[in-house]
């Protein structure tokens, strides 16, 4: 009986779900119920009712824009989550945070550049969007880098100070001062050849070398680009060089800090079929939250990141896009983000102008697509496009990893991979990292502000320093300008990858001082060559253990020069080798082939078939005939065989 009536007094708790509508269109916050006849007419009517409990729905009106954000201020549960979605048609409410310009005047007349009121400038503000593209600050010089001296803490030593136009003090100087590095500070004073700033500079190694000056009204009197800008916030006005005025030019400034604000310890809230347009610092802001979902959400235009997330467990992106944000499209910390789901998700157009994303100490997480170092975290079925830096920044323990692309990366910064992974010490991982039919491609080399070095620019999967217990199954990496897979760290495992016309290296095996690299298990992958000069194999120590890194084994190799294998250790001071000279002296590679012979590669990203019409055969000698069907997430080198 007692089990009854505990029964009996749970079940209108379980049962009472309740549905609340809003409407910036039609509604009315005066309404005393919300209901599809009388919806409510702000998100902050909802987000500021204590009436919303676990289990409960809200429906935003189908097409409505809401130029304000959407707090998720209560929790639910793990069994009955809040629901935020659509009502009254297709379409994707729009959570909108842009300022749309007009009615701008020249500063002074005949002038091309035009002053623009905008309300809710703040020095944070850092995106201006010119007919759908995010546009450049002003800058001098108007494109590429100007070349620094030498850098010290807080000054940069540039002898062609000299010539500059202006003195720039209060001007933002943007300073590449690492590969991967690129800081920005508030110029604090000028002298004959130096400038200082308001911080210290992340690094002052020597293979940065490049400076511009930002965020100046006078950069705009250098400039013949149209749609440069500075941010004079302290009176809500924005500057843009427009010559022959605006015109049908649309101008948009974010003016909303955040779109969605997870900011509150709250759990369990799923969010559907959102549209979230123009932020300052994040489309998505959670921070010690557990269960948030997003799904069939669209994030686009960011002055920073789309996701910024920190102690969020269980955070989930299904079937969403993220377009055009000057940083990352997610940048997630703190030690129990892990059991997220990310999947079904196209990134693109993160970190892609200098300058306008973040400093962070060890620049990892920055100009990036993708970056949740934590562990415990699924990705699958992912596009990322045109990066900034890396494409995937993955780390910790039980990772799982499958069908995820990375096109075009290392736009911005290099020393950088497609999927990059690093740990600060040895690590003893229970269940290891997996990457199964992925594909990374197109990795450039962002030469600009640096001195540049082609061996270590773009890694198609780059296994940084300590790195250990990833294992590669099935993946594809191509046209990337360093290496196909570069290994810094030990228990790596690769097993039936292709790696082609990678621009350096196909495979990249570096071990540092106080790194030791051992239990590799590099086998059955196929490497080869698409131009003059690319290596097939390159194995560096600064030691004399050089041979015995592990195993590799039953590889299929082939290049057009006989001599494709690379060695260098303490006692060799480099040397270009064949394939019967690698086989000698590594011990490696025993039961591996090498064809001298030029080969292709067919990728298949998106399912098609890929016609030919002679007799293919791979490096492990299958043949292929007529049309060759590539299944999606992976590749296939032929080269032809004379039957």
């Amino acid at each position: 009986m007692k089990k009854l009536l505990m029964i009996l007094c749970l079940f209108p708790l379980l049962s009472h779900a309740t549905k609340y509508y809003v409407s910036s269109s039609s509604g009315s916050d005066s309404y005393t119920t919300s209901s599809a006849a009388t919806p409510w007419r702000t998100l902050k009517k909802i987000s500021d009712s204590t009436v919303l409990n676990a289990g409960d729905t809200i429906f935003l009106k189908s097409g409505d824009v809401f130029n304000e954000p959407l707090n998720l201020k209560r929790s639910g549960n793990s069994s009955s989550h809040i629901v935020y979605t659509t009502y009254g048609g297709a379409a994707r409410t729009v959570i909108n945070g842009f300022y749309t310009l007009s009615n701008g005047t020249p500063i002074s007349s005949g002038s091309n550049i035009y002053r623009f009121y905008c309300p809710g400038l703040t020095v944070k503000t850092n995106m201006l969007v010119m007919d759908g593209i995010p546009q450049p600050m002003g800058r001098w010089p108007d494109v590429g880098y100007l070349t620094y001296d030498s850098l010290q803490p807080r000054t940069l030593y540039a002898a062609n100070l000299s010539s500059s136009p202006y003195n720039w003090t209060g001007a933002v100087l943007v300073a590449h001062s690492e590969f991967y590095l690129i800081d920005t500070g508030r110029i604090v004073s000028q002298a004959s050849g130096t400038i200082t700033i308001d911080t210290t500079f992340t690094s002052t190694s020597k293979r940065g070398s490049g400076y511009f000056i930002e965020n100046d009204a006078r950069t705009l009197l250098l400039t013949a680009i149209p749609g440069r800008w500075y941010n004079k916030y302290t009176v809500d006005s924005i500057q843009v060089y427009l010559p022959g005025g605006q015109g049908t030019h649309v101008l948009k400034v974010p003016i909303l800090d955040v779109l969605c604000n997870a900011n509150f310890g709250t759990k369990y809230n799923d969010i559907y079929n959102m549209d979230f347009e123009g932020s300052n610092i994040a489309s998505v802001l959670i921070n010690n939250t557990t269960g948030h979902t997003f799904t069939n959400c669209l994030f686009r235009y960011g002055g920073n990141d789309c996701l910024l997330g920190n102690e969020c467990p269980g955070t989930n992106f299904i079937n969403d896009t993220l377009d055009y944000f000057q940083n990352n499209g997610a940048r997630i910390t703190g030690n129990t983000s892990q059991h997220c789901l990310t999947k079904n998700v196209l990134i693109n157009h993160c970190g892609t102008i200098p300058g306008m994303g973040q400093r962070e100490p060890d620049g990892s997480k920055s100009y990036s697509g993708w970056a949740n170092p934590m562990g415990f975290n699924t990705f699958q079925n992912m596009t990322i496009l045109n990066s900034g830096y890396t494409g995937l920044h993955f780390g910790g323990d039980s990772v799982n990893i499958t069908n995820v692309v990375v096109d075009t990366f290392c736009i911005t910064k290099i020393d950088g991979g497609g999927f990059y992974t690093w740990d600060g010490a040895v690590k003893n991982y229970n269940y290891g990292r997996t990457l199964t039919n992925c594909m990374a491609l197109h990795g450039q080399r962002s030469s600009a502000g640096v001195k540049y070095d082609s061996t270590d620019a773009s890694m198609g999967f780059y296994f940084d320093s300590h790195s250990t217990f990833v294992t590669l199954t099935g993946c594809t990496s191509a046209y990337n300008t360093t290496g196909g897979i570069y290994i810094h760290g030990s228990g790596i495992t690769t097993r039936g990858n292709n790696f082609y016309g990678n621009g350096w290296c196909q495979r990249c095996v570096v071990e540092y001082p106080g790194i030791p690299i051992t239990g590799l298990s590099l086998k059955k992958d196929q490497l080869t060559n698409s131009a003059p000069g690319q290596l097939t194999s390159v194995f560096i120590t600064p030691g004399t253990d050089l041979y015995s890194f592990g195993t590799v084994d039953s590889n299929y190799y082939s290049n057009t020069s006989a001599a494709a294998f690379y060695t260098k250790s303490s006692t060799d001071p480099g040397t270009t080798r064949t394939f019967a000279s690698w086989q000698t002296v590594s011990g490696y590679d025993a039961h591996s082939s090498f064809l001298n012979t030029a080969s292709g590669l067919y990728y298949n990203k998106t399912g098609t078939a890929a016609a030919s019409v002679v007799h293919f055969s791979d490096l492990a000698g299958n043949s292929y005939n007529g049309v060759i069907t590539v299944p999606a997430f992976s590749s296939l080198i032929l080269y032809q065989k004379i039957p």
